[in-house]
């Protein structure tokens, strides 16, 4: 069975969900789903640190949740991305 594959919100390129980070809106927060499996409105961005800085610059995910997001959300995933 193949892995699903889903788009990064930055890049628009399709990746296996493995390769990904999900961000979800729920109860008003964003929060990373770390299992891929909470409910909630969901946003796939690639495990690169190059494409986390150009999220932050871009607002994608502003216009994705259509919310303000906090600094500490970016701080996340840049920790992330250095694994």
């Amino acid at each position: 069975m193949s892995t699903p594959l889903r788009m990064c919100v930055v890049t628009r390129q399709l990746k296996p969900k493995n390769e990904l980070i999900r961000l979800i809106k729920l109860n008003g927060k964003i929060i990373i789903d770390e299992k891929q499996k909470q409910q909630g409105r969901g946003v796939w961005v690639s495990k690169d640190k190059e494409v986390v800085n150009k999220l932050k610059k871009s607002k994608a995910l502003n216009r994705a949740f259509k919310c303000e997001i906090e600094d500490s959300v970016f701080n996340q995933l840049e920790s992330i991305c250095q694994n």
